[in-house]
């Protein structure tokens, strides 16, 4: 599992997390260095949603950033699946701009669609 993020919460810089081989994760840092974040992404790749109270995606740029964008990827049942990115971004003559929304669904190139109910959800 792959997690992308750029601008989003505590990141305001690109940042990449490789999970893959990790069957086991402890996120370790000081109050504020951007552990919940890293959560709160990929919740929100998966179901652009976001446990803070954010209402828009805007909300979730980070401060002193412009865009923000998040990407996963995973495998399930053996299948690479990749959450493609959804970006949001300020207008700062205009104040905050409502967010570009660049594809909402999973990419699976050659592979048909899970047959899941969980995946089929997330999926659409």
């Amino acid at each position: 599992m792959t997690l992308t993020l750029t601008g989003f919460r505590s990141y305001p810089a690109q940042a990449t997390v490789d999970f893959t081989g990790k069957s086991l994760v402890a996120v370790l840092g000081d109050t504020g260095a951007g552990k919940s974040s890293l959560l709160d992404a990929i919740a929100f790749a998966l179901f652009r949603k976001s446990s803070w109270d954010a209402k828009e995606p805007r909300q979730l740029i980070a401060d002193g950033a412009q865009a923000m964008s998040v990407e996963l990827t995973f495998v399930h049942d053996g299948q690479k699946l990749a959450c493609p990115p959804h970006h949001a971004r300020h207008q700062p003559e205009r104040g905050p701009a409502p967010p570009e929304k660049l594809g909402h669904r999973w990419r699976r190139p050659t592979a048909p669609r899970p047959s899941t109910t969980a995946s089929r959800r997330c999926c659409r």
